[in-house]
């Protein structure tokens, strides 16, 4: 029989909103399992379901820090069905605690300006690099060509 995890709590009995607050704070990760259970984390008494999503580091820092072995970071986030509320829990420590750099996003302005490039039939490559001229930005603080 497999030993018995000891998962810390990070959080207990967490609005949905809430949770997804706190797993934006997570480095990147994965789900690596989900699947739906008899609920044991609300007090309602009556028979519903829970989803429990097993998530797995994704954050290249730690692959890059340790590229023999895998991050050690395990989290399990337990979600009623009906109650819709959230426990969050983790398993070990990351690799490293580094973060790896978040890749340039489109500002609300920049999104703006897009649309109506594209409303006036500009392809993509050229709205690309007129968000470079508007936004004072250079190639590598950009976003990619491809969420333009």
């Amino acid at each position: 029989m497999p030993r018995r995890l000891s998962w810390t709590n990070l959080a207990n009995g967490l609005p949905r909103f809430d949770a997804d607050i706190l797993l934006e704070t997570f480095k990147t990760f994965t789900v690596a399992k989900s699947d739906v259970g008899q609920c044991s984390i609300c007090s309602d008494a009556s028979p519903h379901a829970m989803r429990t999503q097993l998530l797995r580091c994704g954050c290249a820092a730690c692959a890059s820090s340790s590229p023999a072995l895998r991050c050690p970071w395990r989290g399990r986030v337990r979600s009623c069905q009906l109650l819709d509320v959230v426990n969050v829990d983790e398993l070990h420590a990351h690799v490293t605690p580094v973060r790896a750099p978040t890749p340039p996003r489109m500002t609300p302005p920049m999104k703006e300006s897009a649309r109506d490039w594209a409303k006036q039939g500009l392809r993509p490559a050229r709205i690309w690099h007129s968000l470079l001229q508007r936004f004072n930005l250079d190639e590598t603080s950009a976003p990619p060509l491809s969420v333009v």
